[in-house]
């Protein structure tokens, strides 16, 4: 008796898994569309986006100690045309 009952509920079980499936899918769906979660179409663009500005501010810190750079021999050949020898460096 036993494997008639389960011959009849897997049986009932495998007919209805489409129609239970199918309103699953659909509800998944529109968490996902209501929650806004990322695809991977726009992980691609954040990524893409982070390392354009890692790129941008590994140039601005190159311009900035550059630009320190021009600043200081500015000051070191100012000293020296001025006389002041080392007190543009304290």
């Amino acid at each position: 008796m036993g494997l008639i009952t389960s011959y009849f509920l897997s049986s009932l079980n495998d007919g209805a898994l489409p129609y239970l499936r199918d309103p699953i899918v659909d509800v998944f769906d529109r968490v996902m569309e209501h929650k806004g979660v990322p695809t991977r179409k726009d992980f691609r663009a954040l990524r893409d986006q982070a390392d354009m500005l890692e790129f941008e501010l590994r140039k601005a810190k190159k311009s900035i100690g550059e630009f320190q750079g021009e600043l200081q021999e500015l000051a070191e050949e100012l000293a020296v045309y001025f006389g002041g020898g080392d007190s543009a460096s304290s």
